[in-house]
């Protein structure tokens, strides 16, 4: 068969027709005059179990609609959802449903699923009784259909009340050539709702198109062939022809499409422009890359292979990286999310972390950051650079963990967090070798200690530091004051009237390399804890600036240096 004999495929035209689920009596005192005042036929989705009922359209109005052109399908004998009956149960609601039509002369091999919820035996038994069946997922059918499966535009209850974007996805199914299936809830109906219907067919016919029947508006779009299993994975049979000759389901491979020349995607093009059932390839020029990652051309994968739009997603490649990003599609919003990595690796260009950044402060990735002597003050390595690698790749602070590797030595340090934003200490977890013993250490951390030619090991973890700050009275003056800790001094600038707490607060937000500042707020008492074990120098508390303000420094607990030894035991 060939798409250029034409003797074998149907010309794909746009195709339009309502179906109205339950068979509500409203569907007949309201939605029956709104098709019949248009020359439009409708097709009603009836629960034959409930014909007649209080609620529902009695036999003789159905016998009117049907006498009048319009039709009816099958929406099960009691409208139960089928997803939780047994296969005999699911047999009993479309032997009776379809008995129940055929008496009356009425089209019973077209199937609403009740709820639109359906699955592979579901539908496998589904193919004994009717010809095709609609849900009440997505809303454009394209070539092949999805003959189990067909997609419903919902109009007011149970589906979209906009009208300026109902009409945009009426575009969208013209310009696809498409099968367009109305679905609506009369019975449920606000007045509004009801005039939006009138609205919609208004638009649809004032293009030029008809009304019709389901079965007729079918027909038209029926694929060509449709044999095997329904797979879930494709939810389409295993090989399926549409109406134009294009393959689908499993049996025929039709993942990928042909790639779209650069420059006709942009970012913000919809995922309802990308060909359903399928992957597709656009290359990205420069000239349209504001809104991709980087800004700069690359390849984007667009994959629409499951049918359901929940599940689309798209990945994107800047030209000649490694990097990789991905963002999904929301349909109910409907836009796209922010691009995310989901290369392994992302270097820290901006210098957010630093060694106080909690594993909250990284993306769900790892996180490569250098630092320079002058950046790594509260490094494992005090004032030696090196680089930082943060795993945050679970996205969980159970799972994360650092490691920071100094510059020009063999030495790895590595803390794991203990929640979202606090880690451990840092630990020595690989020999190294130096004149400058590590101050992050563990008992039984070994090193070598090229003074003494020797390696040697931690047998007893030294003390830090603590020394907490009072302060006593209030700034008179503008000024600044000192705190000086193990030699290394720090202004904090105050103004005339600082309160006691206010100067304790700027104390708090101020950084001292080496060292954990703590304390309550608006309180004046400011701890600090050497974040090494080590002797240090005493602690000094100066006004500067003579701003009038006084505090006291009290050392809680001394610092004491760690304890190594050779393999000899000796103290070294």
């Amino acid at each position: 068969m060939s798409e250029m004999s034409g003797q074998y495929y149907k010309k794909r035209q746009p195709s339009f027709c309502i179906v109205d689920d339950d068979c509500r009596l409203e569907a007949y005192t309201i939605l029956k005059p709104i098709l019949e005042s248009r020359g439009a036929k409708g097709t009603f989705a009836a629960i034959t179990g409930e014909i007649g009922s209080v609620t529902r359209m009695t036999l003789a109005q159905m016998l009117d609609l049907q006498a009048n052109g319009h039709e009816f399908i099958s929406h099960t004998q009691t409208h139960r959802q089928l997803t939780s009956l047994t296969e005999a149960e699911i047999i009993t609601e479309f032997e009776e449903s379809t008995t129940v039509l055929k008496e009356y002369g009425m089209t019973s091999d077209v199937l609403a699923y009740p709820n639109g919820l359906y699955n592979k035996q579901i539908v496998e038994i589904a193919k004994k009784y009717f010809k095709c069946a609609m849900d009440t997922g997505d809303w454009l059918n394209t070539s092949p259909l999805h003959t189990y499966s067909l997609s419903r535009l919902g109009l007011g209850a149970w589906g979209i009340s906009d009208l300026a974007s109902i009409e945009a996805k009426i575009d969208t199914i013209i310009a696809n050539k498409s099968l367009c299936i109305l679905m609506t809830h009369v019975g449920d109906n606000t007045a509004e709702q009801n005039t939006l219907i009138s609205q919609v067919l208004d638009y649809i016919i004032g293009l030029g198109y008809e009304i019709k029947i389901f079965s007729d508006a079918y027909e038209e779009h029926t694929n060509l062939l449709d044999c095997g299993e329904y797979n879930e994975a494709t939810d389409q049979s295993e090989l399926v022809i549409g109406c134009d000759g294009i393959m689908g389901g499993v049996g025929a491979n039709p993942i990928v499409t042909n790639v779209i020349l650069a420059g006709t995607v942009l970012s913000t093009t919809p995922a309802t422009d990308f060909e359903d059932g399928k992957i597709t390839y656009s290359g990205i020029s420069n000239e349209v890359a504001s809104g991709f990652p980087q800004s700069i051309g690359g390849t984007l994968m667009t994959n629409r292979v499951v049918r359901d739009s929940i599940y689309i997603y798209q990945e994107y490649t800047p030209y000649m990286s490694t990097d990789r990003y991905i963002r999904y599609w929301n349909p109910y919003t409907p836009v796209w999310s922010a691009w995310k990595t989901i290369t392994n690796y992302k270097n820290s260009l901006v210098k957010v972390p630093t060694f106080d950044t909690g594993c909250s402060g990284f993306d769900p990735t790892i996180t490569i950051t250098s630092f320079t002597n002058g950046e790594a003050g509260n490094a494992p390595t005090p004032n030696v650079g090196g680089i930082l690698i943060t795993n945050n790749f679970v996205g969980y602070y159970g799972y994360a963990f650092q490691e920071y590797h100094p510059v020009s030595q063999a030495a790895i340090y590595k803390r794991c967090a203990i929640s979202e934003n606090n880690w451990s200490v840092w630990s020595l977890i690989t020999a190294a070798s130096g004149s400058s013993r590590p101050v992050s250490v563990y008992i039984g951390n070994s090193f070598f200690d090229t003074s003494l030619n020797k390696p040697i090991w931690c047998k007893t973890i030294g003390a830090k530091e603590v020394e907490v700050l009072t302060i006593t009275r209030e700034a008179t003056n503008a000024g600044a004051i000192t705190i000086t800790l193990n030699g290394v001094a720090i202004n904090v600038t105050v103004s005339a009237g600082d309160t006691i707490g206010t100067i304790g607060n700027k104390i708090l937000g101020t950084s001292f390399p080496g060292w954990v500042v703590t304390g309550t707020t608006d309180s004046g008492v400011i701890t600090f804890t050497r974040r090494y074990s080590g002797v240090c120098s005493a602690a000094v508390f100066t006004d500067t600036a003579s701003t009038g303000t006084t505090a006291t420094i009290a050392k809680t607990t001394s610092g004491t240096a760690t304890i190594w030894v050779d393999a000899n035991g000796t103290v070294v």
